[in-house]
């Protein structure tokens, strides 16, 4: 019997989306990098550590993996958001712009797939 998602590194998934970068604006973006958690609980996490409701992201992704993809925060200097401590998460900052992230934003994902237990056929 194949398996898959045995470990979190079986399963990444990488967004691809569309952002229009510019020097200032009103959202900054960041590459939010996770490991076992799901998007809604770290959106929230982020969310009430900074006291705002105001935070895009494009798509769910999968808690039992690796994940990236972008998000969207409305002017909250970026230096506060870098300091978040938040468990299995990485934020890097991309720049800044004036559309929020929403749901269904992305122009899709691309998966690295790990199959174990293969036969030797």
């Amino acid at each position: 019997m194949y398996k898959i998602k045995q470990t979190p590194e079986d399963f990444i998934v990488r967004e691809i989306i569309n952002l229009e970068m510019k020097d200032k604006g009103d959202y900054s973006y960041f590459l939010l990098k996770k490991k076992s958690r799901n998007t809604l609980d770290v959106i929230n996490e982020i969310s009430k550590k900074l006291k705002t409701k105001f935070i895009g992201y494009a798509g769910n992704k999968d808690k039992n993996a690796l994940t990236e993809q972008y998000i969207s925060i409305y002017k909250i200097p970026k230096e506060k958001i870098l300091n978040l401590k938040i468990k299995n998460k990485q934020l890097t900052f991309l720049g800044y712009g004036d559309q929020r992230i929403h749901i269904g934003g992305l122009i899709g994902n691309e998966f690295i797939i790990t199959i174990r237990n293969l036969d030797k056929k």
